[in-house]
């Protein structure tokens, strides 16, 4: 994942190695990969940030890349009343941007977050971090709007879970509705 991640992020905007794959082991949920032919092909970060992480990644006033496990909720390990989730990375290999592969592991998600919902959990707000034209593009298709500049080089976009969860319905018809 890491080779692929430097194919279109500056090191800035990276999360060191390590610390993403402490990400996985105590926190499962914050990444999902696709892989074919032995080859890891996309994968996506979205995951429910603490409340006070969610506020500075909104201000634009956190740079991602120093994010710890720690800062990720352990939805896992108990109830957890709501959740604000934050969309810190996808990238697809180039090969496969016209495959299903995005709609793979948004799907994924989308069935994974309303697990929570349905069984009462508030899903708060969606934030993402957009380093690139194409990362904002993404980001406005998946119902989130254009908030602030951050002060590390990108742009902070916001929606709600359920423009979210509408406009990634609408991008595959078998989506969970």
């Amino acid at each position: 994942m890491e080779q692929l991640e430097k194919r279109y992020y500056a090191e800035e905007h990276i999360t060191p190695y390590a610390e993403s794959y402490e990400w996985y082991v105590q926190r499962p949920h914050s990444i999902l990969a696709l892989e074919e032919d032995h080859r890891i092909i996309g994968f996506m970060n979205l995951f429910p940030v603490k409340p006070e992480i969610y506020e500075q990644i909104s201000n634009g006033t956190y740079n991602d890349k120093y994010l710890t496990y720690r800062e990720i909720i352990p939805v896992e390990e108990g109830p957890v009343p709501s959740m604000s989730l934050f969309l810190s990375c996808i990238v697809i290999d180039d090969e496969y941007r016209r495959s299903p592969a995005l709609t793979m592991l948004l799907g994924s998600y989308l069935e994974y977050y309303e697990t929570f919902r349905r069984k009462g959990v508030r899903m708060e707000g969606i934030v993402g971090d957009a380093v690139t034209a194409a990362g904002e593009r993404f980001l406005s298709k998946i119902g989130l709007k254009r908030h602030c500049a951050s002060d590390h080089d990108s742009t902070i976009y916001r929606g709600t879970y359920p423009d979210f969860f509408a406009a990634v319905s609408a991008m595959k018809p078998d989506f969970p509705a």
